[in-house]
């Protein structure tokens, strides 16, 4: 999926430029794929809707995210062997997260059966984000239904280099992996090296214009949720997400 910033980055090297065509041409394919497989699977999904309480909700949430696995791997099958993303790289964790009501009470359920010491690493690092979002002009929800005001806190947080609050410091890998959430299950890489060389760290701007690639999940829409869109910091730090 392209992803191109509003700030100015460095220029792509030509030879990166033509490696990238022949990604996104590969990727389309596997859109291909992933598009009849969830045609295949949407009956299914549509008969778990709707849904009842928290316990409910969380439940079916994890039935769609089984559906998007099952989707992913019909999508990247042929391609699998030149994708290079591996446990531990955790560069394209350094931005922003927004997830449905759904994704946000599984989410933060299996934040709380972490260790305290986890815990608390998360919700540091939940708290720096949140207040650049903030400094970034987020001022609230509404803002997730502004494209323009999405892209720019979309550009801020690459830019900070902030990790998602999931993101273990030490291991660089997600410490609630099997609960993540449809955006995090939806990308990958052909060259890990300029996935580390788009996102900016420590306030760099990013030096490539896009380098992940994706497949759209038409799986997603059965996510129950009144649509709304949340950020990743606020999950961890908002009560209302308790289940």
């Amino acid at each position: 999926m392209s992803d191109t910033p509003s700030q100015n980055p460095s220029p792509i090297d030509p030879a990166i430029v033509e490696r990238l065509k022949d990604y996104q041409a590969r990727t389309q394919k596997a859109q291909e794929r992933a598009d009849k497989v969830a045609v295949r699977l949407a009956p299914e999904l549509q008969a778990l809707l709707p849904v009842r309480g928290a316990d409910e909700t969380i439940e079916r949430t994890k039935q769609v995210l089984d559906a998007v696995e099952t989707v992913n791997e019909a999508a990247t099958a042929p391609i699998n062997s030149e994708i290079e993303c591996r446990k531990g790289c955790g560069f394209c964790c350094h931005q922003l997260l927004l997830v449905k009501v759904g994704e946000a009470l599984t989410m933060r359920r299996a934040m709380k059966k972490l260790r305290r010491a986890a815990r608390r690493e998360i919700e540091t690092q939940a708290k720096a984000q949140l207040k650049m979002l903030r400094r970034a002009g987020y001022q609230g929800s509404q803002d997730w239904k502004n494209q323009p005001k999405m892209v720019q806190l979309g550009d801020a947080a690459r830019t900070a280099g902030l990790p998602c609050p999931f993101l273990g410091r030490a291991s660089q890998a997600c410490v609630i992996y099997e609960d993540r959430a449809v955006p995090c299950r939806s990308a990958f890489a052909f060259e890990r090296n300029l996935c580390k060389q788009h996102y900016g760290f420590q306030g760099k701007p990013p030096q490539t214009q896009y380098i992940e690639f994706g497949v759209i999940h038409r799986t997603e829409k059965f996510i129950p949720g009144d649509g709304s869109l949340i950020p990743a910091c606020e999950v961890v730090l908002n009560d209302r997400f308790d289940a």
